[in-house]
């Protein structure tokens, strides 16, 4: 059973209260209306919070804190079956034009608007940052709202009749002034007209497009990013050093705003990005790097790096040289240093003899089984590769040795590549590495629409079989995508015969 796409029920409420009034809650959930608050919060706000940070609101209202003490796994199935159903009802509500929300408190009185209320600034204050412009330009918005979900019994007790009764009324129109608010229907106040003028409101339409995965690709938002770059460069600079240090805040499988940043600053040349991607690059853990980044931190993560860099080698060669950091990610900033030498933003004799060093470093560990690696990879395959790029060919015969101990990769280029490739003519080679995007980042929205994250047929994609998707070249209409032959990954030698692993030769653009 999908529960998004399932319509709630009339017991849904209730079957919801019987399980976290239960002894087992120990009273510290929320009820339906609490719930119903929290999903108008999140289906009206300013922007998009994932059901790992609010969930945990619903089964500790005080805290976030708590776990659900389910009975057994079909009644966790049907509990959170229930909250989707409860939740995406209330979104379905404010979607369009409609109007047609109502309450539970409007149903019956064991559901109170109070709790509804205390409910929705829970879910403002999941994004609290973000609803402050509401504040700043229309101070009153959350008025009768905050009131209810704060004040105590006495503090309502004083109220009027009439004054309770306008109160209450007042709480479904403000919903919808608010969501028309975020919208930019409509547009209150000389505070939010200045917010606008700053770019703050360009940055949260930008933050809105990038911070999670969307489908199909973001482009509006990645061009208004593009044609605001002095308004959104300074948050995107944020989100880096944010992450940098928090590395939770990119756990969610989602979260992309990073990724966006990465790209967008290095397009840009944005040397604020430079202190925040070392920071990020820095952390000792290779399960982290990849859940960050994926495939991207061969990809991209060192080019972003040099193209930010302003051709300051030092810190990138530091990073390099850390055996605690991962393997592929010093691989790429290894990449990056060729970058900066064909970007003329490094001297190439100084490049190459800091790589010869590495390697030397590299085979000796290796030949105390001292070097570390990741899924079979070792970091000398990877400065050979750059040796060969920067035509190092006064090196040649120390790369023959490596090769004839067996310390290289034959398959990741193999000797007989190795020796032609090293002795083509820089310029030759310059131009067609810069041509592969093997220099800084130039494009960064035509790169990042082709990342696997929006493009399902792109080279990582992982089904063999898509159905659904539009049929390319050589599929009929209606067709599912079925790959040609089977699918190549970074590691596999290149189908081209040259002799080189893929990522470094047809998969390097």
């Amino acid at each position: 059973m999908n529960p998004s796409s399932t319509a709630p029920g009339d017991d849904d409420p209730r079957t919801f209260d019987d399980f976290t009034a239960s002894a087992a809650m120990q009273n510290h959930a929320m009820d339906a209306s609490s719930l119903q608050g929290l999903a108008a919060a999140l289906a009206i706000g300013p922007r998009r919070v994932m059901p790992s940070a609010w969930l945990p609101w619903v089964w500790d209202r005080a805290r976030g804190e708590r776990s659900p003490a389910f009975a057994n796994l079909e009644q966790a199935d049907a509990i959170l079956a229930v909250v989707m159903r409860l939740y995406n009802a209330v979104v379905a509500a404010f979607e369009g034009e409609s109007v047609g929300f109502e309450p539970l408190f409007w149903r019956e009185a064991q559901w109170g608007a109070a709790e509804f209320c205390e409910g929705f600034m829970i879910g403002v204050g999941l994004a609290h940052s973000d609803w402050a412009a509401l504040d700043a330009a229309d101070p009153e918005a959350l008025g009768s709202i905050r009131l209810l979900a704060t004040a105590d019994s006495e503090v309502l007790r004083r109220l009027g009749e009439d004054e309770a009764e306008a109160m209450l009324d007042s709480i479904v129109p403000s919903l919808f002034e608010i969501r028309d608010f975020w919208r930019g229907d409509v547009l209150r106040g000389d505070a939010w007209r200045a917010a606008e003028a700053a770019g703050d409101g360009v940055w949260t339409r930008v933050r809105d497009g990038l911070e999670f995965l969307q489908q199909p690709y973001p482009a509006a938002a990645v061009a208004l990013a593009e044609a605001h770059r002095d308004e959104v460069a300074p948050h995107l600079v944020a989100a880096l050093e944010a992450i940098a240090e928090d590395p939770a805040l990119a756990e969610d499988d989602d979260y992309t705003l990073h990724l966006f940043a990465m790209h967008l600053l290095a397009g840009w040349r944005d040397r604020r990005a430079f202190a925040p991607l070392l920071a990020i690059g820095s952390v000792h853990d290779a399960d982290v790097i990849d859940a960050w980044f994926g495939d991207l931190v061969h990809e991209s993560y060192g080019r972003c790096l040099a193209s930010v860099s302003g051709g300051d080698l030092k810190p990138m060669m530091a990073l390099a040289d850390d055996p605690l950091c991962d393997v592929w990610l010093r691989s790429a900033v290894l990449g990056g240093l060729t970058a900066c030498v064909l970007e003329g933003d490094a001297d190439r004799e100084a490049v190459v003899a800091y790589l010869k060093s590495a390697a030397e470093r590299e085979a000796a560990a290796m030949r105390a089984d001292a070097a570390p690696g990741r899924d079979g990879f070792n970091l000398l395959d990877s400065i050979v590769a750059e040796l060969t790029d920067l035509g190092a060919i006064e090196h040649l015969a120390a790369i023959r040795q490596w090769m004839a101990e067996g310390l290289l990769d034959a398959t990741f280029a193999d000797l007989n590549f190795i020796e032609s490739a090293i002795a083509e003519p820089h310029e030759e080679a310059r131009a067609r590495m810069l041509q592969r995007k093997q220099g800084y980042v130039a494009d960064a929205a035509s790169e990042m629409s082709w990342w696997y994250l929006f493009d399902p047929r792109s080279r990582w994609s992982e089904p063999d079989t898509m159905p659904g998707l539009e049929a390319p070249l050589g599929n009929a209409p209606g067709e599912p995508y079925v790959r040609p032959g089977p699918k190549i990954g970074r590691n596999d030698p290149c189908p081209c015969g040259s002799g080189r692993k893929y990522k470094k030769c047809h998969g390097a653009g």
